[in-house]
């Protein structure tokens, strides 16, 4: 058996060879030898190189040597040949090394580890592929994905933020998806709902499989603040044939869509794809859904009501007067909703918003028409027949 030191000596073919038969063998400490020996200064990188390649790649695509080896070869190539010279010597021997730990780290369940790895790729020596554009693309995302799993979207936002500007440089479809999916999820998390349900709904239509995608739209546009952004968007989504797939979830979007109240049996539909920052309560007592069910029906209320009292909206809401009047004052006060509160009758009074007009007084309007209509027809018949106008007044 040839050792360590003596496949300096030998053509690289026959070195590669000796190294695969050390990987098929389960061979832990002949590997962990001959890094030992790629990695002495003394040693012409020619020859090493090919052996340490030998290394990382056949461990790479080796389907007999176990994880639990392959990772303590793995760290003792980054250890011997990530530092100095060497790092710039071995750089894609060392970020393949990174990537099968990272595989290993993640399939374990190990992602803090598995992030850490990746965070210590060297993304600013452009003569490496981890320098490149393309490269340094999907490396962010991977992160971000990572962070987002272990539940940091402030350091998963910082990933895909750096992502960003290189998308253009992305030219695989499914990285780019994962991009936007995992970037919706960001925004999804930070409870910003709007621009959630907008990127979940752009991705489900770039996806075969966009049932997930779709699903995450409807219930992050659901929990969105209620206004004129959400309706527009809520317009668009509802009049998609594909939300018929979704069941009661797809059902419910278009009760909301159509600003209706809606109910607890609704509301149940949502229930099996909340996560658990929709469950968050706030200062308030109230879950994110809490609120959004509120603030939709408080709404559907302003097309049905002229004006209501804070007892009567707080039993449609299913909330305290006062937590009502909270919810009003709130949305008017953000322009979420046209309205006027008058706190000595303990009352709300909703206003048309400008070019629009509340459907009951356009009932009203049209009442007043037609009885105008019938007072102008009797007078013009007393006119012709001044007996009748005694019938009339009768």
């Amino acid at each position: 058996m040839t050792s360590a030191r003596q496949l300096l000596t030998v053509p690289s073919e026959a070195a590669c060879r000796t190294v695969a038969d050390l990987i098929q063998r389960g061979d832990q400490v002949g590997l962990l030898e001959v890094i030992a020996t790629a990695a002495d200064d003394t040693a012409p990188t020619s020859i090493t190189k090919p052996i340490l390649g030998a290394v990382v790649f056949g461990l790479r695509d080796s389907k007999t040597f176990s994880d639990a080896k392959t990772r303590v070869v793995l760290e003792g190539v980054l250890k011997s040949c990530s530092q100095g010279r060497l790092a710039n010597t071995f750089g894609e021997e060392c970020l393949s090394a990174r990537e099968v730990l990272t595989d290993i780290a993640q399939e374990e369940g190990r992602l803090a580890d598995a992030l850490q790895i990746l965070s210590q790729v060297p993304t600013d020596n452009t003569a490496l592929r981890s320098g490149q554009e393309k490269y340094r693309f999907h490396l962010f995302v991977r992160m971000g994905e990572i962070a987002l799993q272990l539940d940091n979207q402030h350091q998963a936002e910082s990933f895909l933020t750096r992502a960003w500007p290189l998308l253009k440089h992305a030219s695989d479809n499914d990285i780019r998806h994962r991009f936007h999916f995992a970037f919706a999820n960001v925004h999804d998390q930070n409870r910003k709902f709007f621009e959630a349900a907008s990127r979940y709904y752009t991705v489900s239509h770039q996806l075969e499989h966009y049932q997930e995608a779709l699903r995450n739209a409807i219930v992050c546009l659901v929990l969105a603040d209620a206004g004129p952004q959400r309706a527009r968007l809520l317009a668009i989504v509802a009049r998609d044939e594909r939300i018929a797939a979704l069941g009661d979830l797809g059902a419910m979007l278009v009760k909301v869509a159509h600003q209706r109240i809606l109910r607890d049996k609704d509301v149940a539909s949502l229930q099996p794809f909340l996560l658990t920052h929709h469950k968050a309560v706030s200062r308030f007592g109230r879950t994110v859904v809490d609120n959004a069910i509120s603030q939709h029906n408080l709404l559907s209320a302003s097309q049905l009501y002229y004006n209501i009292s804070f007892t009567e909206l707080g039993s449609l809401l299913s909330v305290a007067p006062n937590e009502a009047e909270r919810i009003a004052a709130q949305m008017i006060s953000e322009d979420r909703l046209k309205a006027v509160i008058d706190h000595v009758k303990q009352s709300i009074t909703f206003l048309a918003a400008a070019g629009e007009t509340v459907p009951l007084q356009v009932w009203d309007v049209q009442i007043a028409s037609l009885c105008q209509g019938a007072s102008a027809v009797a007078d013009a018949i007393c006119r012709r027949r001044p007996e009748l106008l005694g019938l009339l007044e009768a």
